[in-house]
């Protein structure tokens, strides 16, 4: 977590030993901490270098971390970069404007992260915890913030009164700017979203501009409404509603529908028999695997991919040490994906040949092999609309052909596909 720190510190000395603040770091939820006392139920947590202090409010965490860049300033002003100083963050700016509009994102995290926390309380009374992993890191780096609200170009050093700012303008908005449909986004000159009301519109620009809502207290993602904060809290607990395609359990019924959405196949691939579950994939899969369009480039080969995320995984082979170490045998391994599957042997319940043949029993260790099996020795076929078998993790710890597939009901018309052929088709809505 502090790798990306320097090796000062520039708050006052600690009194306390490193082991009660590696203690309290733990405890603490990212910029906010949870206390036992009913009348202040939430501390800040001051997160620079090796600070530890605790505050009452974001306007006192903001007031602290004023004096902590003013010490940083008065011995680091003359660096041609930059440094910050929170934990776990350390982007790199190369002016001390850019420095303080940055730090600034970090006070506006933690009014978000404030807010993420009242809702939570309210609506989790035992504080349940989301289960991912905990990062303060932002993505912005401290660029100019400017408004593009109808040909506004005014520049803003602080992100809350650029929010503000953009807020106004909405505010402003009268009858003379209703069209028809309602009030018309004037972001940029490419939307053309309308909205009935004022309040509406505010949320749809909230895109534009980046403003959130809240972020979770536990993770510190950030959320555009206080829904899409409890589902994410939810989103990792055990609950009673499973779905029939996958076995996987959510904890509520909405969650569960979301979920569900994801296995109904909407769209045909003209150029093959793909069929997937949503515009957006099927536009990326003509692109990738069709028009064959790779633009994210890698500096050291020169070799070209067509996702950023291709890339990342790429770039391990550059890497002269491998970075992911396995936490019981420390073996080490250049691709998460390595790690992850070494990970199963230290599993009780570790199977070395998972896949299972649900008609010879045959065991094998992937499921391109037993896929191979079930096509070669059972003559069975890639049911129409899919490109390949899929399997799903029985309660035994196999894994097992999916034999239920779903495709909303217009797409089974069209590739000629019913319940009780094949395949048994599950007809999506």
């Amino acid at each position: 977590m502090f790798e990306n720190l320097t090796s000062f510190s520039l708050s006052e000395p600690s009194t306390s030993t490193s082991e009660e603040a590696a203690t309290t770091l733990d405890d603490a939820y990212l910029w906010v901490e949870e206390t036992e006392d009913p009348n202040t139920p939430m501390k800040l947590v001051c997160l620079w270098a090796e600070c530890f202090e605790r505050l009452d409010s974001v306007c006192d965490l903001e007031a602290h971390l004023e004096k902590h860049l003013l010490e940083y300033t008065a011995i680091f002003s003359t660096e041609s970069y930059h440094i910050c100083q929170v934990r776990g963050c350390g982007v790199e700016s190369e002016n001390i404007d850019e420095f303080n509009r940055h730090l600034k994102m970090h006070v506006f995290h933690a009014t978000k992260l404030v807010a993420g926390m009242v809702a939570i309380k309210v609506r989790f009374p035992d504080s349940l915890a989301c289960g991912f992993p905990m990062s303060p890191r932002i993505l912005y780096q401290g660029e100019p913030l400017i408004c593009e609200w109808d040909g506004c170009t005014d520049h803003f050093d602080d992100i809350n009164l650029y929010f503000g700012h953009i807020n106004s303008h909405i505010d402003l908005l009268d009858e003379k700017n209703c069209s028809e449909n309602g009030f018309a986004c004037k972001w940029g000159s490419d939307c053309t979203v309308v909205h009935n009301n004022k309040n509406n519109l505010r949320i749809h620009v909230r895109h534009h501009s980046g403003d959130k809502y809240c972020a979770c207290p536990f993770c510190g993602s950030f959320f555009a409404n206080n829904t899409k904060l409890f589902d994410h809290i939810n989103r990792r607990q055990n609950g009673d509603f499973i779905c029939f395609l996958c076995q996987k359990k959510f904890n509520t019924a909405r969650l569960l529908k979301i979920h569900c959405r994801r296995h109904v196949r909407n769209f045909k691939c003209a150029y093959c028999p793909m069929a997937l579950e949503s515009e957006y994939a099927m536009k990326r899969h003509v692109a990738l695997v069709h028009a064959k369009i790779k633009t994210h480039l890698c500096h050291v080969c020169s070799k070209y991919f067509g996702q950023s995320s291709d890339l990342t995984k790429h770039m391990a082979i550059h890497e002269e040490t491998p970075k992911f170490s396995c936490p019981t045998c420390d073996e080490k391994f250049k691709w998460r994906k390595q790690l992850n599957i070494h990970l199963r042997k230290h599993d009780e319940s570790y199977k070395e040949a998972p896949y299972l043949c649900h008609m010879c029993g045959n065991t094998y260790k992937t499921g391109s092999t037993l896929s191979r099996h079930l096509t070669d020795v059972h003559k069975m076929s890639i049911p129409a609309g899919f490109t390949r078998f899929q399997y799903k993790k029985c309660a035994d710890g196999y894994y097992r052909l999916q034999t239920r597939r779903c495709l909303s009901k217009e797409l089974a018309n069209e590739i000629g596909v019913f319940p009780g052929n094949e395949t048994d088709v599950v007809l999506g809505t």
